[in-house]
């Protein structure tokens, strides 16, 4: 019994060790620091950045002025759609990409808008979410 006890809180100890080490650990990415370019030139496209570059944060991606060398751009432009129906929601509408220093781009997003929930704080998660994905699937690497 003073065995399995003894055991068991050794393995206890070294689950919750390793545990506290992978969750406190950074997830490291080829594309880390991003510059958010410009999202259009209405205040809906403003407002729609705000919202991306919270989720980029919160996903650990560091913002970085254009002139910080950031690893990647992300900008584009996003409109604001009124669909015809009677609720008067509205949705994002039009296209994000990810680009290199050198320019090229690696990475689109087009708001799938309309259908559903898409209004701007879920589509907003939606497109970090498919960067993020993308970044880990090695879809999109850093450098030029």
């Amino acid at each position: 019994m003073f065995k399995s006890t003894l055991l068991a809180l050794y393995l206890l100890a070294n689950l919750s060790s390793a545990a506290t080490v992978a969750i406190g650990q950074e997830v490291k990415r080829p594309i880390q620091r991003v510059f958010l370019g410009s999202f259009g030139n209405e205040d809906y496209g403003a407002w729609f950045r705000l919202l991306v570059e919270e989720e980029l944060i919160a996903n650990g991606f560091q913002i970085v002025a254009a002139t910080e060398k950031p690893d990647a751009t992300l900008a584009g432009i996003i409109v604001r759609q009124t669909p015809a129906d009677p609720s008067g929601s509205q949705y994002p509408e039009g296209l994000v990409r990810l680009h290199l220093p050198s320019g090229k781009v690696v990475w689109r997003y087009r708001p799938t808008g309309g259908l559903g929930n898409h209004t701007s704080p879920p589509e907003a998660g939606r497109l970090v979410k498919a960067l993020i994905k993308a970044i880990d699937d090695g879809q999109i690497a850093s450098g030029d």
